[in-house]
């Protein structure tokens, strides 16, 4: 991790609040409207987006046997990550989104009944506990593949909570480390320091190899695997931040 990185993990984003906001017909039929036109302009954006992914064969193998997994990466890749997963829901992964209560997070359950994927309700910053819970009856009983953006869903910045190991270690599911990177974008002032690709622009996706956790881990060695999938996570980025910057072709 550079020296900025490390600085930032001491920047969280602000405290959730509870939305005073009800949900109205009026608004209902807002959420309802808008929701296809601003995925429809996203998957624009992906349409014009030159991906390149790399090293999805071991993620492919258990896609394959119909089994579930914990697919983690920083917060930060929100905006590319999904069309990834979503080429996952179409090979047949039970791709889960964890998803706030809140007012926002009814907007969200709009979107993301859009572009494809299941979505579970909980807060993980409010009910951690309550949002493992969820998370787990989705590997348990569905054998959906929950999505857990690692630093989420308010930082520090690629600190890795232990929530992914901790999810992977009641469930025998292998948590499956990714991140992106694009050759141009525009990256806005927020803790997550979330990237948009540029139109037209390469943008590269690592797929790390499946990591089994196992159930009999001590508290201290939960703590050991949540570094090394903060490192593995980190080290990802860093692999496709090399591979879109060495790309010859111009964009």
């Amino acid at each position: 991790m550079t020296a900025d990185a490390a600085s930032s993990t001491r920047k969280e984003g602000p405290p959730e609040t509870v939305s005073k906001r009800r949900m109205t017909p009026v608004r209902r039929l807002a959420y309802s409207l808008t929701a296809p036109i601003l995925v429809g302009l996203i998957r624009f954006m992906w349409w014009t987006y030159r991906f390149e992914i790399r090293g999805d064969g071991g993620l492919g193998d258990l896609a394959a046997q119909g089994k579930p997994m914990v697919l983690a990466f920083w917060h930060g890749d929100l905006f590319m990550m999904p069309w990834y997963l979503s080429r996952l829901t179409d090979r047949g992964v039970g791709v889960t989104y964890l998803v706030s209560p809140s007012m926002d997070g009814e907007y969200a359950v709009k979107l993301l009944n859009v572009i494809g994927g299941r979505t579970v309700r909980g807060s993980a910053t409010r009910s951690g506990t309550k949002a493992i819970r969820g998370l787990y009856r989705v590997i348990v009983k569905h054998r959906g593949s929950p999505v857990v953006t690692a630093d989420g869903p308010r930082g520090p910045y690629h600190r890795c909570k232990k929530g992914a190991v901790v999810l992977a270690q009641l469930t025998d599911a292998k948590v499956v480390p990714l991140a992106a990177a694009p050759k141009r974008a525009v990256r806005l002032k927020t803790w997550d320091r979330l990237s948009v690709p540029l139109p037209f622009t390469r943008v590269a996706v690592e797929v790390g190899e499946p990591v089994e956790i196992s159930k009999d881990l001590t508290e201290s060695e939960v703590e050991i695997r949540r570094q090394e999938l903060e490192a593995g996570i980190n080290n990802l980025g860093e692999q496709a931040a090399r591979r879109v910057r060495s790309a010859r072709s111009p964009d």
